[in-house]
């Protein structure tokens, strides 16, 4: 089935993939399972760059994965965020 007009969350995606890595990324967030929501995330910046500078969800997931950072358990997280334009 196929459906018209964007998607809320991330910008459009042909594939099942993009909604399972979407829903996977927002479960670890939600378990603060930090390393694997960074891994998606990159993943994602990987496959298409401007979901992670201009989705209000991805950038949001960012944000607080910054408020709770320990930077040995999520390597590349400043960097990530600092290619998103979350952080200065």
């Amino acid at each position: 089935m196929s459906r018209s007009g964007p998607d809320p969350i991330w910008p459009s995606t042909k594939d099942c993939a993009g909604s399972v890595s979407r829903l996977r990324t927002w479960a670890y967030a939600q378990h603060k399972d930090d390393w694997a929501v960074v891994i998606n995330l990159m993943e994602t910046e990987r496959v298409a760059p401007q979901v992670l500078r201009y989705n209000v969800v991805a950038r949001e997931i960012l944000r607080e994965l910054l408020k709770r950072e320990r930077r040995t358990a999520t390597p590349g997280l400043r960097a990530l965020a600092a290619r998103a334009g979350v952080l200065k």
